[in-house]
């Protein structure tokens, strides 16, 4: 499970790197993609990206001081992709709240007022 800086930075990179193809990035590029609640700097870039590479989400082929080549693997593209299914289906759910709800007050409503209806005509 990624944290939630971890995984905007692999957001960004597959949202860069079309297709999980490799992809030359600057670290200065990356630093700034992030927000600044994050408050990240060069050291927990590193920490981040190291993570990325243990744990199989991205594939790093060459790296200096200033910039990087890397691409997001289909693990990480799938983790991505996981993310974003999540929200969708997070909406999609609140809808179907909705319409339940508004259907169980519509109908104890209205067998509300038949109950009342009946007990007035006694």
């Amino acid at each position: 499970m990624l944290d939630k800086r971890t995984e905007y930075l692999l957001g960004y990179i597959n949202s860069k790197c079309a297709e999980g193809c490799f992809n030359v990035l600057s670290k200065k590029e990356l630093l700034n993609s992030l927000p600044a609640r994050f408050k990240a700097d060069e050291d927990l870039l590193r920490q981040m990206l190291t993570g990325l590479k243990l744990g199989g989400f991205v594939e790093i082929r060459y790296e200096d001081e200033l910039e990087l080549c890397l691409a997001p693997t289909i693990k990480g593209r799938a983790a991505f992709e996981d993310v974003s299914d999540r929200s969708e289906r997070r909406s999609d759910i609140g809808g179907r709240y909705f319409i339940f709800t508004f259907a169980a007050v519509f109908f104890g409503i209205t067998l509300s007022v038949l109950f009342l209806k009946a007990v007035a005509a006694l």
